[in-house]
């Protein structure tokens, strides 16, 4: 189960790859811009928060603001292609004979580790641009994967329980719940936000809520 799970997120990425090529290269753009500017606008660690969406130290502009609702568009629509797989592609018969818990655990774990792991890549290789102007601190990472993954977890959370709604309004209430969550982010908040949507989802999600 775990090599399928695998298989899957590998067959969302392969046929979805335009939309993360096309985020990748309007960053690697901005980055250019922002480190091959004049000597008189200096480059600072606010520069380097806005590219990679912090939550908390931001010093965002129309270019940023266009950028970081791309990611989070990103981050929605990856989670729930993953997250839905199974029963986007008609697999009712195989998720009949799987132990719903133990799909749902493994399910919120690779996806976990797929978008931490990617946002740890994604902060690492960019600092590389920056690495002459400042030094990178850890809260970079904690706050950034912190709140990628609420995203997520709000993600699979509304997909998994409104069932009988249309997904671009699901996909809406995903995005206001994310817009409210970057401007009043309190680090303590989201985890207790991550933690509820963890057991929400452990404890009471059931495939007959998604295959009637």
């Amino acid at each position: 189960m775990i090599k399928l799970e695998w298989e899957m997120i590998k067959d969302v990425f392969k046929k979805n790859k335009i939309w993360l090529t096309i985020y990748l290269m309007f960053i690697f753009i901005e980055t250019l811009l922002t480190i091959l500017r004049p000597t008189m606008i200096p480059v600072t660690a606010s520069d380097f928060l806005s590219l990679i969406g912090h939550p908390l130290y931001y010093d965002y502009n129309t270019t940023t603001i266009l950028l970081k609702l791309f990611q989070v568009c990103l981050i929605i629509y990856y989670s729930y292609q993953i997250n839905s797989y199974e029963y986007q592609y008609s697999l009712e018969s195989f998720l009949l004979r799987l132990d719903e818990k133990k799909w749902i655990k493994i399910k919120l774990l690779f996806l976990i580790i797929l978008f931490g792991t990617l946002k740890f890549i994604f902060i690492t290789f960019l600092y590389l641009f920056f690495s002459n102007y400042f030094e990178l601190q850890f809260s970079y990472y904690l706050y950034s994967i912190i709140y990628d993954l609420n995203i997520v977890l709000l993600t699979v959370t509304t997909t998994n329980f409104l069932v009988n709604y249309k997904i671009w309004f699901l996909m809406l209430l995903v995005m206001i719940a994310a817009y409210l969550n970057l401007i009043f982010f309190n680090v303590y908040v989201t985890l207790g936000m991550i933690i509820v949507q963890l057991l929400v989802n452990l404890y009471f999600f059931r495939f007959k809520k998604i295959l009637k």
